[in-house]
């Protein structure tokens, strides 16, 4: 017996071009959801990941700014309490005229003194250890 036109011969029966191609549409568009699913998955991770980072080297930055902060603080310290300590012992404030100058000298390559070769018996072991 022929198969109708329009329709496939399977072992229950007759199935309709138009099953088949529905069924054909879900198998395309059943891929295309799980591979959807699986991209915004991989762009959510991504974009987690990537605040994670960013609020780490926001943090560090923070902190580096703050030490910052405290070492331009202590500078200052420093410098005003050595101002008060030349001021209280009349030492004579540090002016260019009062600067020392040291002339250049031509520049050569500096003579590096020998080596000591070791001996060979003599096993040699650094300091710090």
């Amino acid at each position: 017996m022929m198969p109708r036109t329009g329709s496939v011969r399977t072992r229950a029966g007759f199935i309709p071009v138009g099953v088949k191609m529905l069924q054909r549409w879900q198998r395309i568009t059943g891929v295309m959801a799980v591979s959807s699913v699986v991209m915004l998955l991989g762009l959510y991770t991504g974009t987690v990941y990537t605040q994670q980072q960013w609020n780490e080297h926001y943090t560090l930055w923070r902190e580096l700014e703050r030490h910052e902060k405290q070492y331009e603080l202590s500078q200052e310290s420093l410098a005003n309490a050595l101002r008060e300590t030349a001021s209280r012992s009349q030492m004579v404030p540090l002016g260019p005229e009062r600067l020392l100058r040291i002339p250049m000298t031509a520049t050569s390559s500096p003579v590096m003194p020998p080596t000591p070769v070791s001996t060979p018996g003599t096993p040699f072991f650094p300091v710090g250890y």
